[in-house]
């Protein structure tokens, strides 16, 4: 257990990130940014991208990439919400 918590640490840090980086910038304003980022996520995180340790190092960002942009979501939400910056 203390080997898969010292692994995923950089997660919850990337969740805090996003919430700090989307709380005073908001929403994208358009879809498109959403649907690129979606796209961005997919395409890394499809098996075989890359083999091996690369493959592993690829994958672990696109899962931290997707935490940071949910916090970032959640954050701009916040902000949509409030009406005003948290």
């Amino acid at each position: 257990m203390t080997l898969v918590d010292s692994s995923l640490w950089p997660a919850p840090a990337a969740l805090v990130l996003g919430l700090v980086v989307g709380a005073p910038t908001g929403l994208p304003r358009r879809g498109l940014a959403l649907a690129a980022a979606g796209l961005l996520l997919a395409g890394l995180a499809s098996p075989q991208t890359a083999p091996s340790e690369p493959g592993l190092w690829i994958e672990t960002a696109a899962l931290l990439l997707g935490t940071d942009l949910a916090g970032c979501a959640l954050g701009g939400l916040g902000r949509a919400v409030s009406g005003g910056p948290l």
